[in-house]
């Protein structure tokens, strides 16, 4: 009998919502982009950064919890009492640290949202342009000037997540199809 990991309960539904929808869309896409990318299947992949996500927020939650009942456990003990000084602590403590978890919760989704935005991008296809009226061509040269600076602006220098080289994969693939493309 193979071992599964632990279940995570997640806290935060609409930030895992949509966790999950962009994990969806990067592995429905993947069969199509896998053929321009050369990439082997990233099933365990996106299955590794799910999962640290999941801990990531659930880690948050417990945080949070923390954080508050540090805060309300304060309430009744004078402002020079030590045990207050010392909750005061605990409290700035655990804020720091929630504070660092929330920034890497952000890169991480930032990080996923991007690729599942690429790979929809990369499945896209395109009418021919002769077909393109002007203003479908602006809004699509809108459309890849916007992907161009999303991935130019994403803050990549962090911990070590299992979709940073996928991310950086496809971001070159999507480069190579849009000049072959001429767009």
């Amino acid at each position: 009998m193979p071992v599964g990991r632990p279940r995570v309960v997640v806290h935060e539904r609409r930030a895992w919502f949509d966790v999950e929808k962009w994990c969806r869309t990067i592995l429905d896409a993947w069969p199509q982009v896998d053929g321009m990318a050369g990439l082997d299947d990233v099933t365990a992949t996106i299955g590794s950064a799910r999962w640290d996500l999941a801990r990531l927020l659930a880690e948050k939650s417990e945080l949070v919890s923390v954080r508050n009942e540090a805060t309300f456990a304060q309430y009744g003990f004078a402002w020079e009492d030590p045990l207050r000084r010392e909750l005061a602590a605990r409290r700035d403590q655990v804020a720091q640290r929630l504070a660092a978890l929330e920034e890497e919760i952000d890169r991480r989704t930032s990080r996923l949202r991007t690729l599942a935005e690429q790979c929809a991008h990369l499945t896209r296809r395109p009418a021919p342009a002769r077909q393109l009226s002007k203003r479908e061509q602006r809004a699509l040269r809108a459309i890849e000037r916007a992907d161009s600076v999303i991935l130019d602006t994403a803050p990549w220098d962090v911990r070590t997540d299992p979709a940073t080289d996928l991310s950086a994969q496809t971001s070159a693939v999507l480069t190579a199809y849009r000049e072959l493309a001429g767009s």
